[in-house]
Parts: structure tokens; C-alpha cells; sequence
């Protein structure tokens, strides 16, 4: 009697509701510990939905899940600072703003058999003076960049990059700040943790504008990415020049990234250390900002 009525309920549920009530029906059964029935409506969900999808016209464009427009996605994060303090004061006023837009572009793939990706990244960061009469920019960074990601198939180690980057201030003469390096990181991920070292060497130019810019720069870092499970996302990246002497320096930047909606981030970041910016790139400075930032 038992099952018949559970068959008349299984159904019934089927005929009269779509995929999501099956769905929350299962919830229920799951919340007052009848795994068995849940497991059965879960099911009963699942196949409901694939009907459902069946009947729709196929798509002849669609965007992959980190996609934001024309195989763009985002590389870095993206942000808006409306909040920016720093101290001591490298940027002629305490407060201001600052803004990153940070993209990439898929060029090929798997020339090699590696399935490796091939890729070309721009990544710009600008400090903005949003709160004067006229709101000049202080500063803006550019970072085109080519690299290539190798997927690794051993525990824990997901992808191998070598990678180009070159990073100026868009200025010339005595205000010039650019430079360019090669770099190699490996991605370790360890459930809800990526860490990501670094390292990575400068290719000399002809005319330096930077003199001695890696000892502030560094030339090394590990980043570290945890996603918590409330959403929410820890962030660190932790530079260091590898001289193990008086000369050593580093710096360090945490940031707290709070899900809002729809991809969108309440970011709250701090940094202490080196380089922030190319302009004063051998000051020491403290800073920390508030603002919205997206990622994918």
C-alpha cells in the first residue's frame, strides 16, 4: 500500500509540475532526512529538466561560462576604487581612486599536442583624482602580455604558463617608467585553494629608464585565490626581489571579494610594500580601498 501510494504521488508530481517543483519537493525529502525519496525526486527533477531542454530550438552561438563578448573573458580582476587611501602620500593626495581592466583573448590552440592555449591579455590600472575639479589621472599602468597555459594531469598541479609581459606608463623622457620580463608559474590547486608561484626575469634594454627596478619589483611571486563556500573570495599576492640579504624587499597585497549579484563583488583590498605603481616603484607605501569588482 505503501509503495502504491508513493507511485501515485511520483505521478502525479511527474504529470502536474515542472523540473523546479520536483526539485523543491526533493529539498523537502533531503531536509527531513529521507534521502531515499530525495534521491528519487532529484531524479525525477533531473529528467524532467532534460525533457524540457530537448524541446528547445538549438542555439548556434553560445557563450562558455567565463566568456564575456567575442571570446573575451576577464584574466585578472576587474574593479572600480572609489575609496583609495594611501600613506605615505605618492600620489599627491591621501584619497583618490583607482580602476583595473583586465581582459584575454584566446589567439589558437593545441599546435603542439599539449592542448596547450595560447593566449593575449591587457591589463590596465589607472589612479584617478575623482574628487578634484577637473579629476585628472595621476598615473595609468599598461601591461599587454602574450602567454601559453599547459594543462597538467597530476594531483593537484593544473597548468604550467610561460608568459611575456611588458608594463609601462605610457610616458617618455625622464617620466618614462617601462620594462619588460619573461616569467614561468605553475598553478597548485588544492580543493577550494589555488596557489600560483611565480618567477620571472627581465630582458635588458638599451636605454634603461628603471635602474634597478627588479629590487623593488621583485622578481618572484605567489599568489594565492581561496574561494569559501558562502562565495565569498581571499586573495594575496606576495612579491619579494629573492635577495636574501640587507638589500631584501617585497610587498604584499590581501584582498576580501563579497558576492553581491550577478558576478558583481563588494572588493575590499590592502597593500603594503613596493611598486604599487611604475611612477614610485622604489617608495614604500601603505594603502587600502573599497569599491566593486567582477570576475569570471
Amino acid at each position: 500500500m505503501k509503495k502504491l501510494i508513493f507511485v501515485a504521488l511520483f505521478l502525479f508530481y511527474n504529470l502536474a509540475f515542472g523540473a523546479d517543483k520536483l526539485y523543491q519537493k526533493a529539498l523537502e525529502f533531503e531536509a527531513n532526512g529521507d534521502k531515499e525519496n530525495a534521491l528519487k525526486y532529484y531524479k525525477l527533477s533531473a529528467q524532467k529538466s532534460l525533457n524540457l531542454d530537448a524541446k528547445q530550438p538549438p542555439q548556434t552561438t553560445t557563450l562558455k561560462s567565463d566568456e564575456l563578448f567575442w571570446g573575451i573573458s576577464a584574466y585578472h580582476l576587474n574593479y572600480f576604487m572609489p575609496l583609495s587611501y594611501s600613506s605615505p602620500n605618492s600620489l599627491k593626495k591621501s584619497i583618490s581612486s583607482q580602476f583595473q581592466i583586465s581582459l584575454k583573448k584566446l589567439i589558437f590552440d593545441d599546435l603542439l599536442g599539449f592542448d596547450e592555449r595560447y593566449y593575449f591579455a591587457y591589463t590596465q590600472i589607472s589612479w584617478w583624482d575623482l574628487y578634484s575639479d577637473s579629476a585628472p589621472f595621476y598615473e595609468t599602468n599598461y601591461q599587454p602580455e602574450l602567454f601559453v597555459e599547459i594543462p597538467l594531469n597530476y594531483p593537484n598541479l593544473a597548468n604550467l604558463k610561460f608568459g611575456f609581459l611588458h608594463d609601462s606608463n605610457g610616458k617618455d623622457d625622464e617620466l618614462s617608467r617601462s620594462w619588460n620580463r619573461v616569467y614561468v608559474a605553475v598553478d597548485f590547486k588544492l580543493d577550494n585553494l589555488t596557489i600560483t608561484p611565480r618567477v620571472y626575469k627581465r630582458i635588458p634594454d638599451k636605454k634603461d629608464d628603471n635602474p634597478k627596478i627588479q629590487n623593488y619589483k621583485g622578481r618572484g611571486d605567489i599568489n594565492l585565490d581561496y574561494h569559501m563556500d558562502n562565495g565569498s573570495i581571499f586573495k594575496a599576492v606576495f612579491t619579494n626581489n629573492l635577495k636574501f640579504d640587507k638589500t631584501n624587499k617585497s610587498s604584499l597585497e590581501l584582498g576580501y571579494l563579497y558576492p553581491i549579484k550577478n558576478g558583481f563583488y563588494l572588493y575590499l583590498s590592502g597593500f603594503s610594500g613596493y611598486a604599487k605603481s611604475l611612477q614610485s616603484y622604489d617608495k614604500y607605501q601603505n594603502a587600502i580601498n573599497l569599491g566593486i569588482a567582477f570576475t569570471r
